[in-house]
């Protein structure tokens, strides 16, 4: 198990480390490890998954949908 502080996590994430405090105040985002008040930590593993669950494939919507169906 790898571990990323906030900073390390927001890099990879490309978002800011407020963004991070701010979505672990609204409990979205990536799990996260609460060592202490102070010590925050991101399984490398769980932070992978998490971008895995917001990717999207549009041309699997388009072929759901039928879109291409009357081409």
């Amino acid at each position: 198990m790898k571990l990323l502080n906030t900073g390390e996590t927001a890099k990879l994430l490309g978002v800011a480390p407020s963004t991070l405090r701010y979505w672990r105040m609204l409990h979205i985002g990536p799990k996260f490890i609460k060592l202490s008040a102070r010590n925050i930590r991101y399984d490398h593993g769980d932070v992978e998954a998490y971008v895995a669950a917001k990717t999207y494939d549009p041309s699997a919507r388009a072929s759901l949908e039928g879109i291409y169906a009357n081409r």
